[in-house]
């Protein structure tokens, strides 16, 4: 008959007061806690209890709280093995806390010594009521062990239960799957931060310990080194010997613990405390055998050894109460080590024995961003506070992710993957959001691509999931052979800010975008930087190592993105730099109330932290961001970022837009552009096309964008008041699709990840919701005899007509311009009229050991004479803004080199060709180059010139200038 059942009758719950022995409050609620946990559910229960606050006796209960049949006791090492078996087959404990009466029956019980071969030596143990082994004897992961029958036992107990998680504990453990099983640990928290599969029923951590009686006061007397004495050794040893006899001389049976972690250092220990100490001290280690370790037990308590020089044992149930003294000269650089060893001699246990001290040289040495070994470390409050922290948190990672339900059923393959293995890199993109935002909503994975897992959590307002892509390798044709590769996403929304926080694994260009229109029923925008830049709020002794600053004159040649990296990066930004650059990125760290973090933003919206963690502590990462963007303060770093503007967030479009261009990501970074009209697909370079504002389409909320290529023509707006900021206008059918390596995503997208720059007439940029004001210093300015007085009817040109022949005889004005420069003094001359041209004409001079490189814009006038019609301006300086970014001389050369190859635009060359062209580059350093820009435009009378023009006039030459270029010169009349 199962003993436990039948004896159940006899079983108690006394509790201890006044004396009088029985339970610990502590250990009838892990008792009852464990009850209640089976009664409703199958999964194992972890019981969370510091060393020294009464486990064992918990374990010894436990078969009869829940009248187990059959009992397997799995513990961490022989010597513990011995001791569990003793006290359960005598019924010590229960019977001296009042548990069970004294002359009850005693179960029969057997300890596995020696490794079980054969499936018969399992089936000789069934006649006993508990099992008492370790791993190494009775775990089937080793190769000559058979696995027990599932049945043999129907409660299965782990002591030091944070091991389970290694493969030999976790195999044994898995053959027990209808069974229920206990998992002891006094540290739940593993340094790995592998899981403990279980549901934790009951935590009890050091602080109620010390609060509840159970440990007793501690103390680090920190032991300064001596230069009188030969080693730090010889001074920890000298100390320890004055505790003890000081201990002694107090009336206390304090014994003495030598703390290492080598065997070859216990010996070198044993000499030292044999030559300069009176302690009667004996080496112990893992390779003695269980006999030697008895004997040694036994002399310790029998007072013919005052204590032990031990490697990297009695750590775990090991019970010794007599150990006060811990003489540490290998300190544990984990927590949960640290704390299992101080509990060891931190419990009470009655008059004889007082307060617990621990001897160590001062290290430098950080457990949990706390230095314990520190001259003034107050153990008692920060060794109880950090354990009861590190507990909490984990704690409340389970309930975190309790909270979490499949959506899908996941991958066979990934059917046991558990939420707690996953700790993302905090590092997401931010959207603001007007709308409904369904997390649960159905997900498109693009072609190739499975969402293999899936878990939501409307509590935390969060979803989780892995995708798995199958794509071909480069090297082969072959379509059996292809790259696995695994992404993560975490998608979380923040309900009081409207913030939708996107942590991905894969940071490819439009997966943002794509993830956050599948969740968004309503509209939703990148942060302008500065909103973003309010993440800094909170944060006190900001240091940033790593800055960017953005060049106002959008491509600037000479520096169009000025990064700043070292311990004092932010120091190293002048107040001077304000009137050139804006904020970019920064990265650094500062104080909060969680303590120091790392934090960096950029203007993409994207804010990142240089740490991985659990999912639920991204979540809350996430949730205080939210709450710092939202917040209506603007940071003030104390740093030179505050120079630089962030510029000011707006939701609605300033007056006099007159150009575009792109994001300086695009000339950074070339991409291809893939056109789909008509059928046919054609491959071209993302800057071969021309945008450009459609004035006629344009209103005072909506700015109307076209992309050409030939023929091709791709629209798209530009608005505050659509779903995204960049929306599809109506086309003549066109799709294109930008390209980088093998992604390809929908140039709408592309926009929405990376804004077009819109100017006005004064040079303000507006790009997404970001406003930067002009330079509120002076303009470098325009003079009038910048414009050269062409007499355009002497020359026969037609002022209306840019290109082609005129029906009355008279030349285009690129028929002007061109035979000007085939009759001046160029070396080289090449056109191109087309979309994405660099100029119409692009003309290389030669004056002594310099190149000046002429970009020249042609514009038919808007009437038939000269007048002051801005909008004659308006395109034209479009495009002398943009010209500032292709004055980098590789970069030209090979822009012409590749469009002429391809014959874009009519591409030839006026004067000279291709090689002379090279050779003139290849010959002059970078430095040896000047470029201009210049207009070639009769509808501009030089005088008078209206305000409104010398100012648009004025703006667009600062901008030149500031961009590395000579004044702007315009053809005019």
């Amino acid at each position: 008959m199962p003993y436990f059942s039948d004896n159940y009758h006899h079983f108690s719950y006394p509790l201890s007061s006044a004396g009088q022995p029985g339970f610990r409050a502590a250990q009838l609620g892990a008792l009852h806690a464990v009850a209640g946990h089976f009664a409703q559910r199958s999964d194992p229960a972890i019981v969370t209890m510091p060393t020294g606050s009464g486990k064992t006796a918990v374990i010894n209960a436990s078969p009869f709280v829940l009248r187990a049949n059959r009992v397997l006791v799995v513990t961490p090492s022989r010597l513990v093995r011995e001791q569990v078996a003793e006290q359960i087959a005598g019924l010590y404990l229960l019977r001296h806390l009042t548990a069970l009466p004294e002359d009850i029956d005693r179960p029969q019980v057997s300890s596995v010594g020696t490794r079980i071969t054969t499936p018969g030596q399992w089936d000789r143990l069934r006649p006993s009521d508990v099992v008492v082994g370790t791993v190494q004897s009775i775990s089937p992961a080793l190769a000559d062990v058979p696995p027990p029958p599932p049945d043999q036992f129907d409660l299965v107990l782990v002591d030091e239960a944070h091991h389970s998680t290694a493969r030999t504990w976790r195999t044994l453990l898995d053959c027990f799957p209808n069974s229920r099983r206990i998992l002891f640990t006094a540290t739940p928290f593993r340094r790995d931060r592998r899981e403990i599969a279980g549901r934790f029923v009951f935590t009890y951590d050091l602080h109620r310990a010390h609060r509840d009686g159970v440990f007793g006061p501690i103390r680090y007397r920190p032991v300064l080194p001596n230069p009188e004495l030969p080693s730090h050794d010889v001074a920890v040893a000298l100390a320890t010997h004055e505790q003890f006899l000081q201990d002694r001389a107090a009336g206390l049976d304090h014994l003495v613990m030598v703390r290492t972690d080598r065997k070859a250092r216990a010996q070198e220990l044993a000499a030292v405390y044999a030559e300069h100490t009176d302690l009667r001290l004996v080496a112990l280690n893992s390779d003695h055998s269980l006999r030697h370790a008895t004997t040694v037990l036994r002399r310790l308590r029998d007072d013919s050894l005052d204590g032990i020089i031990a490697v990297n044992m009695f750590g775990e149930g090991f019970d010794l109460p007599r150990l006060k003294i811990a003489a540490v000269h290998a300190p544990h650089r984990s927590l949960a080590a640290t704390l299992q060893f101080i509990g060891r001699f931190a419990r009470t246990g009655g008059d004889t024995l007082g307060s617990a001290t621990f001897l160590a040289v001062p290290r430098d040495i950080e457990i949990e961003r706390t230095r314990l070994f520190e001259i003034d470390a107050a153990w008692q409050d920060i060794v109880a506070n950090l354990g009861a922290e590190q507990l909490g948190r984990e704690v409340d990672t389970r309930e975190a992710l309790e909270q979490f339900d499949p959506r899908e059923t996941p991958a066979p393959d990934l059917q046991d993957l558990s939420l707690y293995a996953l700790e993302p890199y905090h590092h997401v993109k931010i959207y603001r959001t007007q709308g409904p935002v369904d997390l649960h909503a159905d997900l498109e994975s693009p072609a190739g691509t499975t969402v293999v897992y899936r878990y939501v959590s409307t509590t935390h307002n969060a979803s989780i999931w892995i995708t798995r892509e199958r794509s071909a390798v480069r090297w082969s044709r072959d379509d059996r052979v292809v790259d696995v590769r695994h992404h993560l996403f975490v998608v979380y929304y923040d309900d009081a800010t409207q913030l939708l926080f996107i942590c991905s694994t894969a940071r490819t260009e439009g997966v943002y975008e794509h993830t956050a229109r599948q969740f968004v029923r309503g509209t939703f925008a990148i942060l302008s930087l500065a909103r973003i830049n309010r993440s800094l709020n909170g944060f006190t002794g900001l240091e940033f190592f790593n800055v960017g600053m953005r060049n106002r004159v959008h491509g600037n040649r000479t520096e169009s993105y000025r990064i700043i990296t070292g311990p004092s990066a932010g120091q190293a930004i002048l107040r001077s730099d304000a009137r050139l650059f804006h904020r970019g990125h920064c990265y650094g760290r500062g104080n909060t109330n969680e303590g120091q973090i790392t934090i960096g933003l950029s203007s993409a919206s994207k804010v990142w932290s240089n740490t991985s963690s659990q999912l639920p502590q991204l979540i809350a990462w996430c949730a205080a961001l939210a709450r710092r963007i939202h917040a209506d303060e603007m940071p003030v770093t104390r740093s030179g970022l505050d120079y630089l503007s962030v510029g000011e967030e707006t939701d609605r479009l300033p007056a006099n837009i007159f150009s575009v261009s792109w994001d300086d990501e695009v000339y950074r970074a070339p991409r291809g552009a893939d056109i789909h009209a008509g059928g046919v697909r054609t491959r071209i370079h993302l800057l071969d096309l021309t945008v450009e504002l459609d004035r006629a389409l344009c209103t005072e909320n909506d700015l109307a964008v076209v992309f050409r290529n030939g023929d091709a023509a791709y629209r798209v707006s530009f608005s505050f008041d659509t779903p995204r900021l960049f929306e599809p206008r109506q086309t003549d059918g066109s799709d294109i699709e930008v390209v980088s390596g093998h992604t390809a995503v929908p140039l709408i997208d592309f926009l929405n990840e990376y804004p077009l720059c819109f100017y006005t007439e004064d040079l303000s940029l507006l790009q997404g919701r970001n406003l930067y004001a002009a330079p509120l210093e002076r303009l470098i300015p325009f003079e009038e005899d910048q414009i050269e007085v062409v007499q355009w009817a002497n020359e026969r040109v037609d002022i209306r007509l840019e290109c082609g022949m005129s029906s009355c005889g008279l030349r285009s004005i690129h028929d002007f311009v061109e035979s000007r420069l085939a009759t001046d003094t160029s070396i080289v001359v090449y056109y191109d009229h087309g979309s994405g041209e660099i100029a119409d004409f692009v003309a290389f001079y030669q004056r002594a050991d310099r190149v000046r490189v002429s970009l020249v814009h042609c514009k038919a006038a808007g009437g038939d004479v000269a007048g002051t019609r801005v909008g004659d301006l308006y395109e034209v300086c479009g495009q002398a803004v943009k010209s500032v970014a292709f004055a980098d001389p590789r970069r030209l050369v090979a822009t012409v080199r590749g469009r002429f190859d391809r014959q874009s635009g009519g591409a030839r060359f006026v004067k000279g060709d291709f090689d002379t062209l090279r050779q003139l580059a290849d010959t002059h350093i970078r430095a040896a180059f000047d470029f201009e820009v210049v207009v070639a435009q009769p509808g501009i009378a030089r005088t008078p010139l209206s305000a409104r023009i010398a100012n648009l006039l004025a703006a667009t030459n600062d901008h030149v200038v500031r961009g590395g270029f000579l004044p702007l010169r315009v053809m005019g009349s």
